[in-house]
């Protein structure tokens, strides 16, 4: 494909967003590894609402009414997921937020998510889908590696484990593909609300794997996420 001519826009939020993007990964791992699947992941659905601001603020993007009922609907089911059986006080789940490291680190992660990936977005309309997707991930290759040597990490272990690890980096690949191919297509917004589905495979995963319990009050929060997805897919053009 040919590659189009770069503005100092395509430089600008490509070297803004890297460092953003380093400091959500770290705390995305950092709250995976301390807290349960199911205390953590659903509050990446948490991304959309945060994105209603920084969507409009750095793309000039607006959202219908009924996409914001949407919207709501993924954040609601994601407090539903923190319900447990048989609690009798509803507020519980936003006091535990904060008793919960894992979750309010992921929470932080959201946050950032609603401005890299609006930034990401403004990389490929001042370029490409093709050129951005190589883009991104090359510098933010380059920020990690400088990253790991101020850390003095050593490269043997990881490298030992490469055979283990390809298969995620082959999905890690398809990932960026249809990221930066799908989200110049639709509202940010919209687009992340829908990849926040994966919140669903998680949970099953955290089951299967982990045996995580109250599983079945939060598939019920799942359901209500989905429902959203459903309304901001059917609905969010009217």
């Amino acid at each position: 494909a040919p590659i189009p001519a770069l503005s100092g826009r395509f430089f600008f939020f490509l070297f803004l967003a890297q460092p953003l993007e380093l400091t959500a990964a770290l705390l995305y791992l950092k709250a995976i590894k301390i807290s349960p699947l199911s205390l953590t992941v659903p509050f990446l659905s948490f991304t959309p609402v945060f994105l209603l601001f920084a969507g409009a603020l750095f793309l000039g993007e607006t959202v219908t009414f009924l996409g914001v009922f949407g919207i709501g609907l993924v954040c609601g089911g994601s407090y539903v997921l923190y319900l447990e059986k048989g609690m009798g006080d509803i507020f519980l789940p936003l006091r535990s937020l904060f008793r919960e490291r894992g979750s309010l680190l992921m929470l932080l992660v959201s946050l950032i998510f609603s401005f890299t990936a609006p930034m990401g977005k403004r990389v490929i309309q001042e370029s490409s889908p093709a050129v951005a997707m190589v883009s991104y991930r090359a510098m933010g290759a380059l920020i990690f590696t400088l990253y790991f040597m101020k850390k003095r990490c050593g490269l043997r272990e990881p490298i030992k484990r490469y055979s283990a690890l390809s298969p995620l980096v082959f999905i890690d690949v398809l990932h960026y593909i249809f990221h930066f191919g799908g989200i110049i297509l639709v509202e940010v917004v919209y687009f992340i609300s829908i990849k926040r589905l994966s919140i669903l495979i998680s949970l099953i995963l955290g089951k299967l794997v982990f045996r995580e319990t109250h599983f079945k009050l939060r598939l019920a929060g799942a359901t209500v996420m989905l429902a959203g997805a459903a309304i901001i897919i059917f609905f969010g053009k009217i």
